[in-house]
């Protein structure tokens, strides 16, 4: 019996009861890391060197004012009710305001567009009539001197004749005779057909030895052969 009975698990001990913590303890406590020392290195070529720091500390009074004022402002929007669209202003907009409102447009647009023109404007003088006459002359008078230049002009073309001409072009690199060219030289060869004796010069070719000459098959030898196939297939058409 001893084999299967259960040992009882033992008693819980007893959490320990929290020490309770004064506020004014975590206040007034100063932090060890308020002054320290540590050792600063600009780079890694420079030699450690110590600098001490000092934190300055906050006043605990105004951290309090402070959470003090956040609670209240937390209570007193938890009491106020809650607002929904029915809570706003849903009326419409009446005809009038929005035609007063296109009204006040169209005045400013107008006074805008005014300023904007005046601003853009080139003061342009006007022109005398009698000074617009004397450059007028004057213009037509300087195209005509221009005309009559070039109809007075003499240009003194000479006339070339053939034989100057023709010995300039024998310079050309491209003024040669057919016959000075050599893709041209068979030219006077070939103009001219040849007749039936050089053409029998040629010889004949005799192709019965070529690969390709399957020779003439008679009448009779064809016949022999169709029904020599007939015979052993039979006749394709009556099938």
């Amino acid at each position: 019996m001893g084999l299967f009975s259960k040992k009882k698990p033992a008693a819980p001990a007893a959490a320990p009861t929290p020490k309770p913590v004064d506020p004014d303890d975590i206040w007034n406590t100063p932090s060890p890391k308020r002054r320290q020392t540590v050792i600063v290195k600009e780079s890694k070529y420079d030699d450690p060197m110590p600098e001490n720091l000092e934190v300055e500390s906050v006043d605990p009074e105004m951290i309090k004012s402070k959470m003090a004022q956040l609670e209240a402002e937390l209570e007193e929007k938890k009491n106020q009710p809650i607002k929904t669209h029915a809570d706003y202003g849903t009326s419409t907009v009446a005809a009038e305001e929005i035609i007063d409102a296109q009204t006040e447009y169209e005045r400013l647009y107008e006074v805008e567009h005014e300023k904007y023109v005046k601003s853009h404007q080139e003061e342009i003088s006007v022109a005398k009539e009698q000074g617009m006459a004397e450059k007028m002359e004057a213009m037509y008078a300087e195209h005509e001197a221009k005309v009559a230049e070039v109809e007075n002009t003499d240009f003194e073309f000479s006339e070339v004749g053939q034989a100057e001409v023709d010995k300039k072009m024998i310079d050309l690199p491209y003024a040669k005779k057919p016959e000075d060219y050599p893709e041209y030289k068979d030219i006077a060869a070939v103009s001219a057909e040849p007749d039936q004796a050089e053409l029998d010069k040629l010889g004949v070719i005799d192709h019965s030895e070529d690969p390709d000459n399957i020779g003439n098959v008679d009448e009779e030898l064809l016949a022999r052969k169709v029904e020599e196939f007939e015979a052993k297939y039979g006749d394709r058409k009556k099938a």
